[in-house]
């Protein structure tokens, strides 16, 4: 048996298809609704309300720095780990924070020192 290890003409294949980056944003916005769901709506409120006050009062952070303030102020963790995603999410579609286009290594030891963004609280 020979094996063939020639290139394929790159030409001869239709295009690859292309995203719906809408379908995605969609498919995000229905996964943090439902994890929210499995929170008490008072785990919400609580914890996106301290990371914004986090955020205001400590100019441009990360993210996990703020939900790090939440937990010391006795917001319990969540039933998922991705509700803190969703709930900071959230503040940033209202409006109350935005990315501040820096970028430093996560201090959490669970991410594993990848770069996040810096946010900061909209006026």
């Amino acid at each position: 048996m020979t094996m063939d290890y020639r290139q394929p003409d790159l030409f001869s294949e239709p295009p690859p298809p292309r995203f719906d980056l809408s379908a995605g944003e969609a498919l995000k916005i229905a996964g943090m609704q439902l994890v929210l769901t499995h929170q008490a709506d008072t785990w919400s409120e609580t914890a996106r309300a301290l990371m914004l006050l986090y955020i205001r009062t400590h100019g441009p952070c990360l993210m996990e720095q703020a939900r790090a303030f939440a937990l010391q102020c006795r917001v319990p963790q969540p039933t998922h780990p991705n509700a803190w995603g969703a709930a900071s999410g959230a503040l940033s579609k209202a409006g109350q924070i935005e990315m501040v286009g820096e970028w430093r290594k996560s201090e959490s030891e669970k991410s594993h020192a990848r770069i996040q963004p810096m946010w900061r609280a909209k006026a």
